[in-house]
């Protein structure tokens, strides 16, 4: 594993596709793992498969792809590797739906293949001179040469109206997609195998443990091993605590990052950004077919919710008024995303998909309706409130902060410059790899409110009330 500066430089600027990631690989590591796949019955990708230099090299970044995985795959059972069957199971499992995954798109490239060699051309028919329209195969030997002409300018035609539609949906997703693998994923899998390592005795360990006890039995060995895999993890707590909340912090920090929004509320950044997308969805949808599926104690409150956004002037003038207040569902959303809950990674469709069950409603915010009121947040239970933050003994506050698992909370704040003990704004909490307990506010570059400690807050009189997820 890349450390230090070098690691940083490495998963964060100069990883711009597998292929660096591939050519990374030790040298050793590489030809073991082309070698394990050989003897799967999954070779390289042949030369000359297609003619399109964009597929061939699709197929030969998926097939670096899996040996980079199956290279992470052994570094991190390489200790356990004769001592496990399940792992050795789990290894073939996993190399088997990866080599799916290519056979798959070997498929898919023999379809498109064929795709491309049948077309429907326009012509007239010589004997009615009627115009009309034909499907002919250019593999065909005994195409006419006026129907391959035609065949070979529709071919061409359909071929460039496909990558016009696959490079404007690839340049829209470009910087979302590639700042999720080069900073979150790398980065958690990273730490995933530094964990693995501190929480597993390596193949040394177990050799130097069968030596020291010569003569006991397989029994003793097991008992030995797990005292000794006790003591490890025992000593190296800290560390894997640290471990764990850079994990956290840095999941935090990204989430926070994907829904960053200026307080003006610009159209162009951030959440409003985000509900652009989902104005159409609305507009299109068939209301009374959408309640049929809505329970008779929700109907009313979906249908007005509906009804509203439907009857917004614009795409813009949705946005802005729902994004202005849309704060509890925000914090809420960033606390269940944190906290490994099940629920919709796309912000856009999780608004979508909470205003169809009727769990964000209308509500009015500086005169104006929009949908953006939030009260029960279903999708962060298991939690509970600690409510009248404002006078509680501190102390007694973080204790009960510290209690749950995840480390993740949702805070109320007073955002007035002189504290009335009235909330109006929700934001993220979460505890850091020193045990502090930090606040992120995706509306705000205000000290306090992100990256700030919650106990000063607390001091200030700025939290009026904290939902923990258990």
């Amino acid at each position: 594993m890349l450390k230090g500066e070098e690691g940083k430089k490495f998963a964060t600027s100069e990883l711009k596709d597998v292929q660096l990631l591939f050519d990374y690989l030790p040298k050793k590591e590489r030809e073991a793992a082309e070698k394990q796949l050989k003897e799967q019955g999954l070779n390289p990708p042949p030369y000359g498969l297609s003619d399109d230099p964009n597929v061939a090299s699709e197929l030969r970044k998926s097939y670096e792809r899996l040996i980079v995985n199956v290279v992470l795959q052994e570094r991190a059972i390489s200790g356990l590797k004769k001592e496990s069957q399940t792992l050795d199971t789990t290894i073939k499992n996993q190399t088997k739906a990866i080599t799916n995954e290519v056979t798959s798109l070997v498929n898919s490239v023999e379809k498109r293949e064929k795709e491309a060699s049948e077309v429907t051309i326009v012509t007239t028919d010589p004997k009615s001179g009627k115009i009309q329209s034909i499907k002919v195969d250019i593999r065909d030997p005994n195409i006419s040469a006026e129907h391959k002409k035609l065949a070979e300018k529709a071919i061409y035609e359909n071929e460039q109206r496909k990558v016009d539609k696959e490079l404007t949906q690839a340049l829209k997703e470009f910087d979302k997609t590639q700042e999720k693998i080069l900073q979150n994923e790398i980065f958690d899998e990273a730490v995933r195998l530094e964990l693995n390592q501190l929480n597993t005795l390596s193949g040394n360990e177990l050799l130097a443990i069968r030596l020291e006890n010569p003569g006991a039995t397989l029994k003793q060995l097991e008992d030995i091993q797990k005292q000794k895999l006790k003591e490890k993890i025992a000593g190296n707590a800290e560390h894997i605590k640290e471990l764990e909340s850079l994990q956290l912090e840095n999941r935090a920090k990204q989430i926070s990052n994907m829904l960053q929004m200026n307080q003006h509320g610009k159209i162009n950044s951030g959440v409003a950004k985000q509900l652009l997308s989902t104005y159409e969805v609305f507009q299109k949808m068939d209301i009374d077919k959408i309640l049929a599926d809505v329970p008779d104690s929700k109907k009313a409150t979906v249908r007005a919710s509906l009804d509203l956004i439907k009857n917004m002037g614009s795409d813009s003038d949705f946005a802005l008024k729902t994004a202005s207040a849309l704060c509890n569902v925000i914090s809420g959303w960033e606390a269940a995303m944190l906290a490994g809950r099940k629920i919709e990674p796309d912000f856009a469709k999780f608004y979508v998909e909470q205003v169809i069950k009727g769990e964000i409603t209308v509500g009015t915010h500086g005169g104006k309706q929009a949908v953006f009121y939030g009260s029960g947040k279903d999708y962060i239970n298991p939690s509970h409130s600690l409510d009248n933050v404002i006078g509680r003994d501190k102390n007694t506050v973080l204790a009960e902060l510290n209690k749950g698992p995840n480390k993740v909370a949702v805070v109320e704040i007073d955002t007035d410059a002189t504290p009335d003990g009235k909330g109006n704004h929700f934001i993220l909490a979460y505890q850091d790899n020193n045990g502090d307990w930090r606040l992120q506010d995706h509306t705000s570059e205000i000290e306090w409110r992100n990256g700030g400690k919650l106990e000063s807050a607390l001091n200030q009189n700025k939290i009026t009330s904290i939902r923990i997820l258990d």
